[in-house]
């Protein structure tokens, strides 16, 4: 009988050992990524996706929320209380274009660390628009302008108070004016927003651009290896990577590349992303 029961034990031990082995979950160092400096991130979503689909980002640390604003400027009510239950405490990015109207900026006040980005396009900036601009209060504000915008219309964007420029690149770049009008000012902050198909050798003119934030929209979450050399040699320009849903820890490896940089994970209304995306951004961060 003792006999028995001793064998009994050690098969259920065997078993349990067994079954550990063939279920345990990859080491981590299967997804060690050769990071020194931390990795900020963004989810920019459109308002027309139902926020509940984004409840569970709220584990990722130091998460920063860009809402899209596709109906309107009015801020959904069911976004509202996600915002505030879920992501109470992130940096919260509103996209906001055409007729912005009092109570559209009264339900962004309810809520906290909110920074506007305003489309303005090819649309001239009148008066009433830059009223507009300076009634939403001291809360930074990114005026994008259109990639042929006027030396008039970026002075306009550098005379209201807590007020960046955004700059639309098209894969030919600026031109010799437009990058010496942005080199000009040497205190408001730039950020220029680059397709992943501009040409390498425009990335030079930049240079003499400070303050200044380059946002690349990838191609398939991939940057061209003369992009990447380039942009690894830059200093003291902050470098923004738009990638989809569907990134991989292969794909992220080649853009270890670079010394600084973060992430913005651009989702749309069908929400494709692979599994576990949030562990995985959480994981893309220094050992």
């Amino acid at each position: 009988m003792k006999t028995a029961l001793l064998l009994c034990s050690k098969f259920v031990i065997w078993s349990f050992v067994l079954s550990s082995l063939l279920f345990v979950t990859p080491a981590s160092a299967d997804f060690d990524l050769a990071i020194l400096n931390p990795v900020p991130k963004i989810l920019s979503v459109p308002s027309s996706l139902d926020p509940q689909k984004i409840v569970h980002f709220s584990s990722v640390s130091d998460l920063e929320i860009e809402l899209r604003m596709v109906r309107g400027n009015l801020l959904p009510g069911r976004w509202l209380k996600v915002l505030q239950k879920h992501f109470a405490e992130a940096p919260k990015h509103f996209l906001l274009s055409g007729k912005v109207r009092p109570e559209h900026i009264q339900a962004i006040r309810d809520l906290k660390r909110v920074q506007i980005h305003y489309l303005a396009g090819q649309s001239s900036l009148e008066s009433s628009k830059i009223n507009m601009l300076y009634s939403i209060g001291p809360v930074q504000k990114i005026v994008v302008l259109a990639d042929n915008f006027k030396r008039d219309q970026l002075e306009v964007v550098f005379g209201v108070k807590h007020t960046f420029a955004g700059i639309q690149v098209n894969e030919n770049g600026l031109s010799a004016d437009q990058v010496n009008w942005l080199g000009a000012n040497q205190v408001k902050k730039k950020i220029l927003y680059l397709p992943g198909s501009v040409k390498a050798s425009f990335l030079y003119d930049l240079v003499g651009i400070r303050p200044l934030t380059l946002e690349i929209s990838t191609q398939n979450n991939q940057l061209g290896s003369d992009i990447l050399n380039v942009l690894k040699d830059f200093r003291g320009v902050e470098l923004r990577l738009v990638l989809n849903g569907k990134l991989t820890i292969d794909q992220m490896r080649e853009f270890t590349i670079l010394d600084r940089f973060s992430l913005k994970i651009r989702l749309e209304d069908k929400m494709e992303t692979i599994p576990g995306l949030a562990q995985l951004l959480n994981r893309i961060s220094p050992p």
